[in-house]
């Protein structure tokens, strides 16, 4: 497991992506909120990797949709991106605050 760096900037998914890269990774997993998920949901597609979001901010619309928002690293926006959300499945349970982002296998 390594640990999300704070901002969803083009280094951390940069960093992201070559820890996948290197380990062989085969799925990325977010756990958080906005930033962290738009972190993975970026690094899962640039490394062309499934992704799974256990969300743990109610707040965000992160979990529920294809689009990253992506940072420079000085904190400035850059730019947005949107993989395929034809590709995502959303599942929830009433009795879990937690939702799970699947794409299709």
């Amino acid at each position: 497991m390594k640990v999300f760096g704070g901002i969803s900037s083009n280094g951390e998914i940069n960093r992201m992506k070559a820890i996948v890269e290197e380990d062989n990774i085969d799925v990325v997993v977010a756990i958080g909120g906005g930033s962290a998920v738009d972190t993975a949901k970026a690094t899962a597609y640039y490394a062309g990797k499934r992704i799974v979001i256990l969300p743990t901010v109610a707040a965000t619309d992160a979990p529920c949709t294809g689009l990253s928002v992506i940072y420079n690293d000085d904190g400035s926006l850059t730019s947005t991106s949107s993989p395929t959300e034809s590709q995502m499945r959303l599942w929830s349970t009433p009795r879990s605050s937690l939702t799970h982002l699947f794409p299709s296998w």
